[in-house]
Order: C-alpha cells, then sequence, then structure tokens
C-alpha cells in the first residue's frame, strides 16, 4: 500500500485518507448503550459536581429560585445568575 502512495498525487491520497475518516465517523454515529450510559453517568457527575460548586458560592437559598426557575438544569442556573445583573 506504501508503495501505490509513492506513484499516486498528494490529492489523490488525501481523498483516499478523507473517505476512510468518513466512513469509520459514520459507522460510529449511534453509540451503544454501554458508551451512552457512561456518557449519561459522566455527565450527572458533573451536574453535581458543579451543583456543588455553585452552592458553596451562593448559598443553596440564593441559588434555589434559579434551580427553579431552570428546572433543575445547573449549566442554565449559571448563565442565568450572570445574565440577571445586566438587566440593572
Amino acid at each position: 500500500m506504501a508503495d501505490e502512495r509513492k506513484d499516486q498525487s498528494a490529492a489523490e491520497n488525501a481523498n483516499k485518507a478523507g473517505d476512510g475518516v468518513s466512513m469509520l465517523s459514520a459507522e460510529r454515529e449511534e453509540p451503544t448503550e454501554a458508551e451512552a450510559a457512561d456518557k449519561e453517568a459522566s455527565e450527572g457527575r458533573r451536574r453535581k459536581a458543579v451543583l456543588m460548586w455553585a452552592e458553596g458560592w451562593l448559598s443553596a437559598e440564593r441559588l434555589t429560585p434559579y434551580l427553579e426557575a431552570c428546572g433543575g438544569d445547573v449549566d442554565k442556573v449559571l448563565d442565568l445568575y450572570h445574565w440577571s445583573p445586566s438587566l440593572g
């Protein structure tokens, strides 16, 4: 294969390399159940860590109205908290 590539133009080689990459990504579009579960668990741990940090920074009492307004989505809570002073 290496000898074949020497005889081909760089553009042809790039096209072949690109085709291989696109096929691999197309084959992996859907994660397995285990991968999806791992990703969900990882995201849950991240959100819990962010919530614990935010409660330490703002206090649970101050954070609660934001959590209620955002349906418990910690990322939205922090965005809303940072956005709200700009209104004043």
